[in-house]
């Protein structure tokens, strides 16, 4: 039997993480764009913020096989602190193998003060929203809407007939 190991990554996991992130990109080509400098940037920035969330990996027989950030806030609506799967990958080779599953269950008991965790799915990746289902993941009924700063102010200027 393999040896599996989920925990949260360190410093030495970063190379892997890069390119597994990179792979997930790759694979799931939805919204923005990634590269090495901001995969670092949230690295850096969860080592030095903890209490903010956490990479995470899991290791089968010494090789990183797969990733995940996990991100938490408090909720008033949910009365505690519920975690957000930003991103969670698997190698193609290591799924089926359970090892999805049991990375699921890691993240979810992470933290024992967490009152829920919820995660995206790109709406076209069906495969993957059943997959969660199975888990015990449902749909929520409000949509996410992002506001980001350079969009909102050229949306702005287009809108007030600014020039850009």
């Amino acid at each position: 039997m393999a040896d599996v190991e989920f925990r949260p990554a360190q410093a030495s996991d970063w190379s892997q993480i890069q390119r597994m992130c990179r792979d997930l990109y790759v694979e799931d080509v939805v919204g923005e764009t990634m590269d090495d400098g901001k995969i670092l940037r949230t690295l850096a920035h969860l080592m030095a913020h903890p209490d903010q969330g956490q990479a995470w990996v899991v290791v089968v027989d010494g090789r990183a096989l797969g990733y995940a950030i996990l991100i938490w806030f408090w909720s008033n609506e949910y009365g505690g602190l519920l975690g957000v799967v930003d991103e969670i990958w698997v190698e193609p080779e290591a799924r089926g193998l359970g090892i999805g599953s049991g990375f699921l269950k890691a993240l979810q008991h992470s933290r024992d003060d967490l009152v829920g965790l919820d995660l995206e799915v790109s709406p076209e990746n069906t495969h993957a929203r059943d997959w969660y289902a199975r888990r015990g993941f449902v749909p929520i009924r409000n949509q996410m809407l992002r506001w980001r700063p350079d969009r909102a102010d050229r949306h702005l200027d287009s809108v007030m007939g600014a020039s850009s």
